[in-house]
């Protein structure tokens, strides 16, 4: 949640949502929020009383690889996690940033998720209500995808 809709100040609008978009960056790329770690209402107070998060708020800055961020992602996480919402960009400037711009190979991506997929099937029609399912075992359990 974005400081200045926590403090309720100046309320939700779509800087909020930029906030939320460089927070889940940082999920996606790490596994976890950067203040996952704390009880919520420590999370509350540090997301209004610190800087804003970034990949120096987890134990390492390298990702579950043990690789380097890109330049670019950082800066578009900073661009995000700006605490005065005024200072964050619209979408349209965000989305002319290096990070969007970058044409980033997908195989490295695909073998990454191809490998916590474990079997895909389609349940038999006869035996389910939702035979127009589709379900992936995954190392987290049973998924649905409509």
């Amino acid at each position: 949640m974005a400081p200045e809709v926590m403090e309720q100040v100046e309320g939700y609008d779509y800087k909020a949502d930029i906030w939320s978009f460089g927070i889940t960056a940082l999920e996606l790329a790490k596994g976890f929020a950067p203040y996952a770690l704390h009880p919520p209402m420590k999370v509350l107070l540090l997301t209004i009383q610190e800087e804003p998060p970034s990949l120096r708020s987890y134990a390492t800055e390298k990702s579950c690889t043990g690789e380097s961020f890109s330049r670019s992602f950082k800066e578009m996480v900073r661009m995000c996690l700006q605490k005065e919402a005024r200072k964050r960009p619209t979408v349209q400037t965000l989305m002319n940033c290096k990070f969007f711009k970058t044409k980033w190979p997908v195989g490295p991506l695909v073998n990454e998720l191809l490998c916590h997929v474990g079997n895909i099937s389609i349940p038999d029609e006869s035996k389910s209500s939702q035979a127009s399912s589709l379900y992936l075992t995954t190392d987290v359990g049973l998924s649905a995808l409509a």
